[in-house]
């Protein structure tokens, strides 16, 4: 639990993609793995998440309004920086350097 990101992270780094391509592939597979955990946390803590629903609205807007200031500050961050930023918050990519022989190159359309 908790470390699917960093796995995530680490995995999308092996591809020479653009750090667009990186953040939306990134938020795309959460989605999907968050999609796939909701219906259970709607059956099993139903009542809970009722009682806290205001909490739970305020938190989307919080997510929407993050997501439209990251986009405009993803803008202005050069590509190897955005790299090292995620290469060096993530222990799972430590034995390796970012810009590695390891990486592997996507054709970009």
């Amino acid at each position: 639990m908790g470390k699917l990101g960093g796995i995530r992270s680490a995995a999308l780094l092996g591809f020479d993609i653009e750090k667009e391509g990186f953040v939306a592939t990134a938020t795309a597979i959460a989605l999907m793995v968050d999609a796939a955990r909701m219906p259970v946390y709607f059956v099993s803590e139903a009542r809970q998440l009722a009682q806290v629903w205001r909490y739970l609205v305020l938190g989307t807007i919080g997510v929407l309004v993050g997501t439209v200031l990251g986009q405009r500050m993803l803008v202005e961050v050069p590509e190897e920086v955005f790299r090292g930023i995620v290469f060096f918050h993530n222990p799972r990519t430590w034995n390796r350097s970012p810009g590695s022989s390891e990486s592997h190159k996507v054709a970009r359309s």
